[in-house]
């Protein structure tokens, strides 16, 4: 708790520190500003033109609006992707979950060839390329699970159960 109170402290010190360079800043402009009017009475003509001359130089370099903030506008995502195969071609079997899919993509069929070598091309195929290894990868442990209980031996034995 006290490690979180200094934390806090040492916070607000250090937003207040870096926070009065620029209130010193304005009050010094305004005082610069007061004493140039006080002495301009006293200068010369030559000086005063001279004066004129670094403010309005000055004046070109200042921010429009004190508000720094620019809104980017950025394109929209392509998150949909086309594909020119029908419903039972795209769900048919890709087997992009294995290590070594770069060996085998050849065997693979046409449509997980496009979706293997195009999945850097835009969200939308990466993000079909993830969902097909995804799907592959689930098929593949529902795949172990009915093997596992298929091949393992296991009885049906009733007799504990009083029915």
């Amino acid at each position: 708790m006290s490690i979180n109170l200094v934390f806090l402290i040492g916070l607000s010190l250090l937003i207040t520190l870096s926070q009065l360079q620029y209130i010193n800043a304005r009050s010094l402009a305004t005082k610069v500003n007061l004493t140039n009017q006080n002495n301009a009475i006293r200068m010369n003509t030559t000086e005063q033109q001279n004066e004129n001359n670094q403010t309005k130089s000055l004046a070109i370099f200042k921010p429009i609006s004190s508000n720094a903030l620019t809104h980017i506008v950025r394109k929209t995502r392509e998150t949909e992707v086309n594909l020119a195969v029908d419903f039972n071609t795209m769900h048919q079997h890709c087997d992009l979950d294995q290590n070594r899919v770069p060996v085998i993509i050849d065997m693979l069929m046409n449509h997980c060839i496009e979706i293997y070598n195009k999945r850097y091309e835009s969200e939308g195929y990466y993000r079909l390329y993830k969902t097909f290894q995804l799907e592959a990868f689930f098929f593949g442990q529902y795949y172990e699970r009915i093997k596992r209980f298929e091949v393992n031996p296991h009885s049906w034995d009733y007799s504990e159960a009083y029915i």
